[in-house]
């Protein structure tokens, strides 16, 4: 991304340089449409937010039930929350990422 640059979202607005909180207390260079506001990173900066990111996670495998497939909620998260078998959970796509959500919360 490069400043003025054409947006690639919206096509209308231009890209111009900010710094962008990505956490509570690190700021990146990010680049920000004026006309509809997206929010762009360069791929050396993405690849930086996602090791962060992936640090703070704990990795997962997929597996197949059914027709279905599932993730498994670490036990210490299920602990956090107080999670149990066969409780109800919310499960929904949120631009581009999976959001599961307790029943209780």
């Amino acid at each position: 991304m490069i400043e003025n640059e054409k947006c690639p979202k919206c096509e209308n607005g231009k890209l111009h340089e900010v710094f962008d909180e990505v956490e509570p207390g690190i700021k990146v260079e990010s680049f920000k449409c004026g006309k509809c506001s997206e929010t762009w990173y360069s791929q050396e900066i993405m690849e930086k937010i996602e090791a962060m990111q992936g640090a703070k996670a704990e990795q997962r495998r997929l597996v197949k039930v059914g027709n279905s497939i599932a993730a498994i909620i670490p036990a210490k998260i299920a602990k956090k929350l107080d999670l149990h078998e066969k409780e109800k959970i919310y499960v929904e796509e949120q631009n581009g990422e999976i959001l599961i959500r307790a029943s209780k919360v």
